[in-house]
């Protein structure tokens, strides 16, 4: 938002003689020099009659027609699907010598937004698989001392050996536990 407001700002300041002397011809070079902007679609440059004055744009992409224009809200930019339009005044010297249509494809923030998007599944999906590994091999740490225990009361019970004793692996609670039963 605030780049199409300072973009329209710039072509805004660059119009004033082009408007006041009526040469258009300067107009369009200065526009010309929008060329390479990737997201730019579209500048119109329109009188105080609100006449089109000069413009550049992309094939896809023409003027809006002057009833078009007078529905469209000079305060604020507006989204519509895939861009971001900007209308300004051009005011010289206290008077409103013509306007400025701004168009910018959001093509490049959608791409970006799916991309980013794309990254995030991919780090939840590998922290996912990260966390899933680092759990297995803690369960088995932990049922493992537990399964012990079971295997060997189960084998006191079944062959009434009681000088079989269960191996302690740790000094913490299944550690106290092992204890304990021996």
């Amino acid at each position: 938002e605030i780049e199409i407001q300072n973009l329209a700002k710039i072509i805004d300041i660059n119009m004033h003689a082009s408007l006041v002397f009526m040469d258009n011809q300067r107009a369009i070079e200065f526009l010309q020099t929008f060329d390479q902007h990737q997201t730019l679609e579209s500048i119109c440059i329109y009188d105080s009659e609100k006449s089109l004055f000069a413009s550049h744009s992309k094939e896809r992409y023409p003027c809006p027609t002057q009833q078009e224009l007078a529905n469209f809200n000079i305060s604020k930019p507006l989204f519509v699907s895939d861009s971001i339009l900007s209308f300004r005044e051009i005011i010289f010297e206290g008077n409103n010598i013509g306007s400025v249509y701004v168009q910018l494809t959001l093509a490049d923030i959608h791409s970006t937004f799916i991309r980013y998007t794309l990254y995030a599944v991919a780090a939840i999906i590998l922290g996912s698989i990260f966390a899933y590994l680092i759990s297995l091999k803690l369960i088995s740490y932990i049922t493992r001392p537990i399964k012990n225990l079971v295997d060997i009361s189960r084998s006191i019970s079944e062959h009434h050996n009681y000088k079989q004793r269960a191996v302690k692996i740790s000094n913490d609670e299944l550690g106290v536990l092992v204890d304990t039963f021996n």
